[in-house]
């Protein structure tokens, strides 16, 4: 009754073409709203952030095993640090996890973090590491295409397998490496304004041909304990570090005093080139005199 008394009213002659009526109305309506949704600004899209894969010990020693041979691998035990000296996996650098949670300590472990190696965590048990894993992978310093790897059980499953373990102190790894993967190195940290180069050849051999951009530190300043401080205190602490000699032998000794004495966030990169300057030469790259 009511909508054949309304229908006369707006002069429609049938509740047929008010039914009508009233579906374009609400068509209508409907399409306006849809209309100014669609115009509504857009959520931006979440960054993408690494996958991170929780693996059990096997899975994760194959894959450390074959970083580890590409010198492709960081590998960060966040347990408190007795329990890292008591015992750790073989090459694993201490970071405690209250490091991830403190601002200003992740500020610096972010920034010395490599931005293309393979990121790999354990912890006590899963969940500590996993915390840590998160936070670094979800920072915008991690490219979203690294590899993050954990470790399912923390450091016992590692030890229930029987994998090898080392204890002491954590100090930054010196690593040696071929002058190809040298010259690859030194390359990625001048692109990136981090590359601090060691010559601690003598003077004279130093003049006689270098490295371009190589800063001379003769070994005596690290073998002599009067000039050690002073020598470590002309390092920059936010830099990779690349050691030479001649034939890569007191390079070695010089970056393994370095990275000993404690005063090196255990991120820094530092390399040393097999073979020395010879085979840098050898291998057809470019150096400097005078």
């Amino acid at each position: 009754k009511f909508s054949a008394e309304y229908a006369q009213k707006m002069g429609i002659k049938s509740c047929e073409s008010l039914l009508i009526y009233v579906l374009i109305g609400a068509f209508a309506a409907r399409w306006d709203c849809i209309e100014a949704q669609s115009k509504r600004p857009k959520p931006p899209s979440p960054s993408p952030t690494p996958f991170i894969n929780q693996t059990a010990a096997p899975v994760f020693k194959f894959v450390l095993d074959a970083a580890k041979a590409q010198y492709r691998v960081v590998l960060i035990d966040v347990r408190p640090p007795p329990s890292y000296l008591t015992g750790h996996i073989t090459g694993a650098l201490s970071i405690p996890a209250p490091a991830f949670d403190d601002p200003a300590a992740l500020n610096v472990t972010l920034t010395l973090l490599p931005k293309d190696k393979v990121l790999m965590f354990y912890g006590s048990s899963s969940s500590d590491a996993l915390k840590a894993a998160r936070v670094v992978a979800k920072s915008s310093s991690v490219p979203p295409q690294t590899q993050v790897y954990l470790l399912n059980g923390g450091y016992a499953a590692w030890t229930a397998a029987r994998y090898p373990v080392q204890a002491g102190a954590g100090i930054p790894a010196v690593q040696l490496v071929p002058a190809v993967q040298y010259k690859a190195e030194m390359d990625k940290a001048l692109n990136e304004s981090s590359l601090f180069l060691i010559d601690v050849r003598e003077p004279a051999a130093y003049v006689a041909g270098r490295i371009a951009g190589a800063v001379n530190i003769p070994v005596i300043n690290f073998d002599d304990r009067t000039k050690l401080n002073a020598t470590l205190a002309a390092i920059p602490r936010n830099k990779t570090l690349m050691f030479y000699c001649t034939a890569g032998i007191i390079s070695q000794r010089a970056a393994t005093i370095t990275a000993a004495s404690g005063q090196f966030h255990v991120l820094t990169q530092m390399f040393v080139m097999e073979g020395g300057i010879g085979a840098w030469r050898g291998a057809g790259y470019p150096l400097v005199s005078g």
